[in-house]
């Protein structure tokens, strides 16, 4: 919401670009798959009032899958062609994985 509602305010009065809704998608991916991560990382059984992904299938699934949507994201990333968002967005990745070791 936040990427679409940036889009919105800097691009006014044009339209939302298909590229701001895709790069919209690929953030949620990434976040989505950070959570993920997370939760197997913190063993964590419920997040917003649910079971989490290791919860329901194990942690080798969560791993798993947090790690398919990282790759689908970076494909869907680089589909978008543009180098100085693939960097900030492969950037903010690092980061995270930075954080998560720390």
């Amino acid at each position: 919401m936040l990427v679409l509602l940036i889009a919105r305010a800097t691009c006014y009065p044009h339209p939302i670009s298909e590229s701001h809704r895709k790069l919209a998608e690929i953030t949620e991916m990434i976040h989505t798959a950070s959570l993920v991560h997370d939760d197997v990382l913190d063993a964590c059984d419920l997040r917003r009032g649910k079971e989490t992904v290791n919860c329901t299938y194990g942690n080798r699934l969560a791993v798993l899958s947090g790690d398919f949507l990282f790759a689908q994201s970076s494909w869907y990333l680089a589909q978008l062609g543009d180098l100085e968002v693939i960097k900030l967005i492969s950037k903010v990745i690092a980061d995270f994985a930075d954080g998560e070791i720390s």
